[in-house]
């Protein structure tokens, strides 16, 4: 039996629903984005709560879903689904173990999180080895699909990185928002 979901997942908006399903429309050549990043200008536009938020409404519409929290400069993944933060993404690139083994289940069915794991001083590095693009092609085969979260495009180029191996570029933007200097 699993625990009610956090506040951060039973928040999600279920008219996101409609939006999900036709998000790829049904065009003659057209392929299902599968993969997809989630980054923003800046930090505290809400990138965080939008990738849990996709997450949640995919996997209550019976998608087997992954999140992966490549937030180098902000990671709360874990603490938005009430999981430890490690091993994670970090680990799982760096080590000799299967990404697998870093994967945790979330409190909502179909959902799983790759949180961030171990801080890392040279994120675009990371995101750059071969071993990251395997970690996702591999994680295609399983999931239906992934989000991943990414630090704001204003910090690091992990979000433009990482979108050359996905499918789309989600960019959360908060109207009438300016981060003070």
């Amino acid at each position: 039996s699993r625990e009610p979901a956090p506040p951060a997942v039973t928040g999600a908006r279920m008219d996101a629903k409609t939006e999900t399903k036709h998000a790829n429309p049904d065009e003659p050549g057209a392929t299902p984005a599968k993969v997809i990043v989630v980054s923003s200008v800046f930090m505290g536009e809400g990138k965080s709560a939008v990738a849990t938020h996709f997450g949640a409404v995919a996997a209550m519409l019976s998608r087997r879903t992954l999140i992966i929290d490549a937030n180098f400069s902000g990671p709360i993944q874990n603490q938005f689904l009430g999981l430890p933060a490690s091993p994670g993404l970090v680990d799982a690139i760096e080590s000799d173990r299967s990404w697998l083994d870093a994967v945790q289940l979330t409190s909502l069915r179909n959902l799983s999180l790759l949180t961030h794991g171990q801080l890392f001083a040279r994120p675009s590095a990371l995101i750059e080895k071969p071993a990251m693009g395997n970690l996702l092609a591999e994680a295609s085969a399983l999931y239906d699909w992934i989000i991943i979260e990414a630090s704001p495009i204003t910090l690091a180029s992990e979000a433009l990185t990482l979108s050359q191996h996905t499918d789309g570029l989600v960019l959360v933007v908060r109207p009438n928002f300016m981060p003070r200097e």
